[in-house]
């Protein structure tokens, strides 16, 4: 996915991915690896947080996927955060779903 909010375009937003278990087991662990991409070419920061659930209205902080970029502006380049979440004791049913944001 590519997000390129500008200004307040992020402020109090969320992105939720549902995830579908259209398997015929159970799925007790996931993992997440992904890079957050950052331009930080204004005196603005952001705070990305992730979090799951199994129900889509109460979510779990999983603090390993938290970033928060610098207040001061830096270059105009590019710069690349990966960030990898491993969560287990899921128990998401076949049919159920799960939900990140």
């Amino acid at each position: 996915m590519d997000f390129k909010p500008i200004g307040s375009d992020w402020t109090s937003g969320t992105i939720t991915i549902k995830i579908s278990n259209n398997s015929t087991s159970v799925i007790n662990d996931m993992d997440f690896d992904y890079n957050i991409f950052i331009r930080n070419n204004q005196n603005r920061t952001n705070s990305f947080n992730f979090s799951y659930s199994c129900n889509n209205s109460s979510y779990t902080n999983a603090s390993a996927g938290d970033y928060t970029s610098p207040q001061a502006s830096g270059s105009s380049a590019w710069v690349v955060t990966n960030k990898i979440i491993n969560l287990d004791g899921l128990g998401i049913k076949p049919k159920e779903n799960f939900y990140t944001r």
